[in-house]
Protein backbone atom coordinates (compact mmCIF):
# COMPACT_ATOMS: atom_id res chain seq x y z
CA UNK A 1 0.00 0.00 0.00
CA UNK A 2 1.32 3.43 -0.96
CA UNK A 3 0.29 7.03 -0.37
CA UNK A 4 -0.70 9.59 -2.97
CA UNK A 5 1.97 12.06 -4.11
CA UNK A 6 0.13 14.88 -2.35
CA UNK A 7 -0.02 12.98 0.95
CA UNK A 8 3.67 12.04 0.73
CA UNK A 9 4.64 15.66 0.22
CA UNK A 10 2.29 16.90 2.95
CA UNK A 11 3.55 14.37 5.50
CA UNK A 12 7.21 15.02 4.63
CA UNK A 13 6.81 18.77 5.10
CA UNK A 14 4.88 18.31 8.37
CA UNK A 15 7.48 15.91 9.78
CA UNK A 16 10.23 18.35 8.79
CA UNK A 17 8.82 20.71 11.45
CA UNK A 18 8.36 18.01 14.10
CA UNK A 19 10.81 18.41 16.98
CA UNK A 20 9.57 15.67 19.30
CA UNK A 21 7.89 12.27 19.24
CA UNK A 22 4.48 13.73 20.06
CA UNK A 23 4.58 15.91 16.95
CA UNK A 24 5.59 12.91 14.84
CA UNK A 25 2.69 10.89 16.21
CA UNK A 26 0.22 13.70 15.59
CA UNK A 27 1.42 14.05 11.98
CA UNK A 28 0.98 10.31 11.39
CA UNK A 29 -2.49 10.35 12.94
CA UNK A 30 -3.57 13.23 10.73
CA UNK A 31 -2.29 11.63 7.53
CA UNK A 32 -4.23 8.38 8.18
CA UNK A 33 -7.28 10.27 9.47
CA UNK A 34 -7.28 8.66 12.93
CA UNK A 35 -8.95 10.19 15.98
CA UNK A 36 -7.72 7.40 18.25
CA UNK A 37 -4.00 6.69 18.07
CA UNK A 38 -0.92 5.90 20.12
CA UNK A 39 2.81 6.32 19.62
CA UNK A 40 4.91 4.36 22.10
CA UNK A 41 8.43 3.07 22.49
CA UNK A 42 9.01 -0.66 22.89
CA UNK A 43 11.55 -1.65 25.50
CA UNK A 44 11.86 -5.40 25.88
CA UNK A 45 8.33 -6.65 26.54
CA UNK A 46 7.02 -3.29 27.76
CA UNK A 47 5.11 -0.58 25.97
CA UNK A 48 5.90 3.01 27.00
CA UNK A 49 3.36 5.50 25.56
CA UNK A 50 4.84 8.78 24.30
CA UNK A 51 1.78 10.50 22.86
CA UNK A 52 -1.73 9.68 21.76
CA UNK A 53 -5.39 10.46 21.74
CA UNK A 54 -7.75 10.55 23.49
CA UNK A 55 -5.13 10.21 26.22
CA UNK A 56 -1.62 8.96 26.85
CA UNK A 57 -1.88 5.68 28.75
CA UNK A 58 0.39 4.30 31.46
CA UNK A 59 3.23 1.90 30.62
CA UNK A 60 1.97 -1.64 30.09
CA UNK A 61 3.26 -5.09 29.12
CA UNK A 62 3.38 -6.06 25.45
CA UNK A 63 2.79 -9.68 24.43
CA UNK A 64 3.82 -10.18 20.79
CA UNK A 65 2.91 -8.15 17.71
CA UNK A 66 0.29 -8.30 14.95
CA UNK A 67 -0.33 -5.73 12.23
CA UNK A 68 -4.12 -6.06 12.56
CA UNK A 69 -4.87 -7.93 15.80
CA UNK A 70 -8.32 -9.46 16.19
CA UNK A 71 -8.21 -8.61 19.90
CA UNK A 72 -5.65 -5.85 20.70
CA UNK A 73 -6.21 -6.41 24.43
CA UNK A 74 -4.44 -9.77 24.15
CA UNK A 75 -1.29 -7.94 23.06
CA UNK A 76 -1.49 -5.18 25.67
CA UNK A 77 -4.11 -3.69 28.00
CA UNK A 78 -3.19 -0.25 26.63
CA UNK A 79 -3.99 -1.33 23.08
CA UNK A 80 -7.24 -2.89 24.24
CA UNK A 81 -8.37 0.39 25.81
CA UNK A 82 -7.39 2.32 22.69
CA UNK A 83 -9.23 -0.04 20.34
CA UNK A 84 -12.56 0.22 22.21
CA UNK A 85 -15.10 -0.95 19.63
CA UNK A 86 -13.08 0.05 16.53
CA UNK A 87 -10.45 -2.03 14.68
CA UNK A 88 -6.82 -1.19 15.38
CA UNK A 89 -3.83 -1.28 13.05
CA UNK A 90 -0.29 -1.54 14.44
CA UNK A 91 2.94 -0.48 12.83
CA UNK A 92 6.36 -1.29 14.28
CA UNK A 93 8.97 1.36 13.42
CA UNK A 94 12.67 0.71 13.92
CA UNK A 95 14.65 3.95 14.19
CA UNK A 96 18.34 3.37 14.84
CA UNK A 97 18.70 1.46 18.11
CA UNK A 98 15.13 2.28 19.21
CA UNK A 99 11.85 0.61 18.31
CA UNK A 100 8.49 2.37 18.29
CA UNK A 101 4.89 1.28 17.90
CA UNK A 102 2.29 3.39 16.12
CA UNK A 103 -1.30 2.26 16.60
CA UNK A 104 -4.27 3.87 14.87
CA UNK A 105 -7.71 3.21 13.40
CA UNK A 106 -6.23 3.08 9.89
CA UNK A 107 -3.02 1.48 8.55
CA UNK A 108 0.10 3.53 7.82
CA UNK A 109 1.27 3.11 4.21
CA UNK A 110 4.80 2.09 3.23
CA UNK A 111 5.83 5.63 2.26
CA UNK A 112 4.55 6.93 5.59
CA UNK A 113 6.57 4.32 7.47
CA UNK A 114 9.76 5.32 5.68
CA UNK A 115 9.28 8.98 6.57
CA UNK A 116 8.20 8.13 10.13
CA UNK A 117 11.31 6.04 10.81
CA UNK A 118 13.61 8.84 9.65
CA UNK A 119 11.72 11.46 11.69
CA UNK A 120 11.73 9.33 14.85
CA UNK A 121 15.43 8.64 14.49
CA UNK A 122 16.03 12.38 14.23
CA UNK A 123 13.88 13.49 17.19
CA UNK A 124 15.07 10.65 19.42
CA UNK A 125 18.71 11.62 18.95
CA UNK A 126 19.59 8.57 16.90
CA UNK A 127 20.67 10.48 13.82
CA UNK A 128 21.80 13.84 12.55
CA UNK A 129 19.30 16.46 11.51
CA UNK A 130 20.19 16.03 7.87
CA UNK A 131 19.08 12.39 7.85
CA UNK A 132 15.38 13.18 7.74
CA UNK A 133 15.84 16.04 5.31
CA UNK A 134 17.76 13.88 2.86
CA UNK A 135 15.26 11.03 3.11
CA UNK A 136 12.29 13.37 2.73
CA UNK A 137 13.77 15.20 -0.25
CA UNK A 138 14.66 11.95 -1.96
CA UNK A 139 11.17 10.55 -1.39
CA UNK A 140 9.42 13.68 -2.64
CA UNK A 141 11.56 14.06 -5.74
CA UNK A 142 11.32 10.38 -6.71
CA UNK A 143 7.57 10.09 -6.17
CA UNK A 144 6.72 13.32 -7.98
CA UNK A 145 9.00 12.91 -10.98
CA UNK A 146 7.32 9.74 -12.19
CA UNK A 147 3.83 11.23 -12.60
CA UNK A 148 5.29 14.44 -14.02
CA UNK A 149 7.12 12.52 -16.73
CA UNK A 150 3.86 10.80 -17.66
CA UNK A 151 2.02 14.13 -17.78
CA UNK A 152 4.73 15.71 -19.94
CA UNK A 153 4.81 12.76 -22.34
CA UNK A 154 1.01 12.67 -22.63
CA UNK A 155 0.89 16.42 -23.31
CA UNK A 156 3.52 16.05 -26.04
CA UNK A 157 1.50 13.27 -27.68
CA UNK A 158 -1.71 15.31 -27.48
CA UNK A 159 -0.10 18.40 -28.97
CA UNK A 160 -0.24 17.01 -32.51
CA UNK A 161 -3.71 15.48 -32.24
CA UNK A 162 -5.95 18.09 -30.59
CA UNK A 163 -7.78 20.91 -32.29
CA UNK A 164 -7.10 24.61 -31.85
CA UNK A 165 -9.70 24.89 -29.11
CA UNK A 166 -7.75 22.45 -26.91
CA UNK A 167 -4.23 23.49 -27.92
CA UNK A 168 -3.98 26.12 -25.19
CA UNK A 169 -5.14 23.64 -22.55
CA UNK A 170 -2.42 21.20 -23.60
CA UNK A 171 0.13 24.04 -23.53
CA UNK A 172 -0.94 24.90 -19.97
CA UNK A 173 -0.51 21.27 -18.93
CA UNK A 174 3.02 21.22 -20.36
CA UNK A 175 3.89 24.52 -18.66
CA UNK A 176 2.54 23.22 -15.37
CA UNK A 177 4.60 20.04 -15.62
CA UNK A 178 7.77 22.05 -16.39
CA UNK A 179 7.03 24.35 -13.46
CA UNK A 180 6.70 21.39 -11.12
CA UNK A 181 9.98 19.93 -12.42
CA UNK A 182 11.62 23.25 -11.62
CA UNK A 183 10.17 23.22 -8.11
CA UNK A 184 11.59 19.75 -7.51
CA UNK A 185 15.04 20.88 -8.68
CA UNK A 186 14.81 23.93 -6.42
CA UNK A 187 13.83 21.76 -3.46
CA UNK A 188 16.81 19.47 -4.01
CA UNK A 189 19.19 22.40 -4.56
CA UNK A 190 18.02 24.01 -1.31
CA UNK A 191 18.61 20.77 0.54
CA UNK A 192 22.13 20.51 -0.90
CA UNK A 193 22.87 24.12 0.03
CA UNK A 194 21.60 23.63 3.58
CA UNK A 195 23.80 20.54 3.90
CA UNK A 196 26.81 22.35 2.43
CA UNK A 197 27.06 19.91 -0.45
CA UNK A 198 26.06 22.04 -3.45
CA UNK A 199 29.21 22.55 -5.49
CA UNK A 200 29.67 25.93 -7.17
CA UNK A 201 32.24 26.49 -9.89
CA UNK A 202 33.10 30.18 -9.72
CA UNK A 203 35.35 31.52 -12.46
CA UNK A 204 36.20 34.91 -13.99
CA UNK A 205 33.35 36.09 -16.20
CA UNK A 206 31.39 39.27 -16.92
CA UNK A 207 28.14 40.75 -15.71
CA UNK A 208 26.84 40.55 -19.28
CA UNK A 209 27.47 36.80 -19.44
CA UNK A 210 25.35 36.20 -16.35
CA UNK A 211 22.59 38.46 -17.65
CA UNK A 212 22.69 36.61 -20.95
CA UNK A 213 21.79 33.40 -19.11
CA UNK A 214 19.02 35.25 -17.28
CA UNK A 215 17.57 36.85 -20.42
CA UNK A 216 17.42 33.48 -22.16
CA UNK A 217 15.27 32.01 -19.40
CA UNK A 218 12.83 34.73 -18.36
CA UNK A 219 10.79 35.41 -21.52
CA UNK A 220 8.72 32.19 -21.18
CA UNK A 221 8.16 33.02 -17.50
CA UNK A 222 6.88 36.50 -18.34
CA UNK A 223 4.71 35.17 -21.15
CA UNK A 224 3.13 32.56 -18.91
CA UNK A 225 2.36 35.22 -16.26
CA UNK A 226 1.13 37.76 -18.86
CA UNK A 227 3.82 40.10 -17.57
CA UNK A 228 5.69 42.84 -19.44
CA UNK A 229 9.48 42.76 -18.98
CA UNK A 230 11.71 45.81 -19.18
CA UNK A 231 15.49 45.44 -19.38
CA UNK A 232 17.98 48.10 -18.37
CA UNK A 233 21.46 46.62 -18.71
CA UNK A 234 24.70 48.61 -18.43
CA UNK A 235 28.40 47.79 -18.01
CA UNK A 236 28.04 44.34 -19.52
CA UNK A 237 31.83 43.90 -19.62
CA UNK A 238 32.20 44.50 -15.87
CA UNK A 239 34.38 41.65 -14.53
CA UNK A 240 32.96 39.37 -11.83
CA UNK A 241 33.79 35.94 -10.44
CA UNK A 242 30.79 33.64 -10.33
CA UNK A 243 29.26 30.34 -11.26
CA UNK A 244 27.37 31.99 -14.11
CA UNK A 245 24.55 29.46 -14.36
CA UNK A 246 23.95 29.22 -10.61
CA UNK A 247 23.97 32.98 -10.12
CA UNK A 248 21.70 33.41 -13.14
CA UNK A 249 19.30 30.86 -11.65
CA UNK A 250 19.05 32.96 -8.48
CA UNK A 251 18.06 35.98 -10.57
CA UNK A 252 15.56 33.91 -12.58
CA UNK A 253 13.93 32.87 -9.30
CA UNK A 254 13.60 36.54 -8.36
CA UNK A 255 12.08 37.37 -11.75
CA UNK A 256 9.67 34.47 -11.46
CA UNK A 257 8.50 35.70 -8.06
CA UNK A 258 8.17 39.24 -9.39
CA UNK A 259 6.10 38.15 -12.39
CA UNK A 260 3.72 36.19 -10.20
CA UNK A 261 3.13 39.16 -7.88
CA UNK A 262 3.28 42.13 -10.25
CA UNK A 263 -0.33 43.27 -9.96
CA UNK A 264 0.05 45.70 -12.87
CA UNK A 265 2.07 43.23 -14.93
CA UNK A 266 5.30 45.25 -15.06
CA UNK A 267 8.75 43.90 -14.13
CA UNK A 268 12.06 45.69 -14.66
CA UNK A 269 15.40 43.90 -14.71
CA UNK A 270 18.47 46.11 -14.23
CA UNK A 271 22.18 45.43 -14.11
CA UNK A 272 25.24 47.64 -13.98
CA UNK A 273 27.94 49.03 -11.71
CA UNK A 274 27.36 51.47 -8.86
CA UNK A 275 30.05 52.76 -6.48
CA UNK A 276 32.48 50.21 -7.87
CA UNK A 277 30.22 47.19 -7.28
CA UNK A 278 28.34 45.21 -9.91
CA UNK A 279 24.66 44.89 -9.11
CA UNK A 280 21.50 43.25 -10.43
CA UNK A 281 18.01 44.49 -9.57
CA UNK A 282 14.53 43.08 -10.07
CA UNK A 283 11.67 45.51 -9.51
CA UNK A 284 7.96 44.90 -10.03
CA UNK A 285 4.68 46.72 -9.74
CA UNK A 286 3.30 44.56 -6.94
CA UNK A 287 2.08 45.61 -3.52
CA UNK A 288 4.88 47.42 -1.63
CA UNK A 289 6.46 45.79 1.42
CA UNK A 290 6.73 47.48 4.78
CA UNK A 291 10.09 47.63 6.55
CA UNK A 292 9.49 44.46 8.58
CA UNK A 293 8.45 42.43 5.55
CA UNK A 294 11.49 43.65 3.60
CA UNK A 295 13.80 42.64 6.45
CA UNK A 296 12.46 39.09 6.56
CA UNK A 297 11.55 38.55 2.91
CA UNK A 298 14.23 35.94 2.21
CA UNK A 299 13.99 34.03 5.48
CA UNK A 300 12.21 30.67 5.80
CA UNK A 301 8.96 31.15 7.71
CA UNK A 302 6.59 28.96 9.67
CA UNK A 303 3.49 27.94 7.80
CA UNK A 304 0.64 30.34 8.50
CA UNK A 305 3.02 33.01 9.79
CA UNK A 306 4.17 34.55 6.51
CA UNK A 307 4.51 38.35 6.82
CA UNK A 308 3.76 38.68 3.09
CA UNK A 309 2.44 36.38 0.38
CA UNK A 310 5.85 36.34 -1.32
CA UNK A 311 7.35 34.65 1.73
CA UNK A 312 5.56 31.41 0.84
CA UNK A 313 7.42 28.75 -1.10
CA UNK A 314 11.09 28.04 -1.72
CA UNK A 315 12.04 30.48 -4.48
CA UNK A 316 13.17 33.46 -2.43
CA UNK A 317 14.94 31.34 0.19
CA UNK A 318 16.83 29.44 -2.51
CA UNK A 319 17.68 32.69 -4.32
CA UNK A 320 19.18 34.06 -1.12
CA UNK A 321 21.22 30.92 -0.48
CA UNK A 322 22.61 30.93 -4.03
CA UNK A 323 23.49 34.62 -3.81
CA UNK A 324 25.17 34.24 -0.43
CA UNK A 325 27.11 31.22 -1.71
CA UNK A 326 28.74 33.72 -4.10
CA UNK A 327 29.64 35.95 -1.11
CA UNK A 328 27.22 38.50 -2.54
CA UNK A 329 24.49 40.46 -0.74
CA UNK A 330 20.74 40.45 -1.37
CA UNK A 331 18.28 42.98 0.02
CA UNK A 332 14.77 44.31 -0.52
CA UNK A 333 14.73 48.08 -0.99
CA UNK A 334 11.98 50.60 -0.39
CA UNK A 335 10.00 51.09 -3.57
CA UNK A 336 6.57 51.89 -4.99
CA UNK A 337 6.40 48.18 -5.74
CA UNK A 338 8.92 45.52 -4.71
CA UNK A 339 12.59 46.04 -5.52
CA UNK A 340 15.29 43.47 -4.84
CA UNK A 341 18.99 44.17 -5.34
CA UNK A 342 21.89 41.71 -5.53
CA UNK A 343 25.28 43.34 -4.99
CA UNK A 344 28.31 41.33 -6.06
CA UNK A 345 31.68 41.52 -4.27
CA UNK A 346 34.31 43.81 -5.75
CA UNK A 347 37.05 42.30 -7.92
Amino acid sequence: MTMSDGDVRRLALTLADANNAAAVGQALAEIVGAERWLLASIEGSALHPLAGAPEVLEPAPLHGFEEAPADPALLSPSLGKLAAEAPLHLCRLRAGDATFLFAAEAPLATDGRTLARAALKRVSGGGKGSLFRDRALSTISHDLRGPLNVIGFAASMLKSSVGESDAELVAKIRRGARQMEGMIRDLLDLGELEAGRLELRPEPTTLGTVMGHVDAAIDPIAESAACTLHREHEAGQAPIVADSERLAHAIVLLVNSACRHATKGEVTLRSGVRDGFAFIEVEDSGKPLDAEARAHLFEPTDRGAEPHSRAKGLALTLARRLVEAHEAAIEALESDGVRVRVTLPSQ
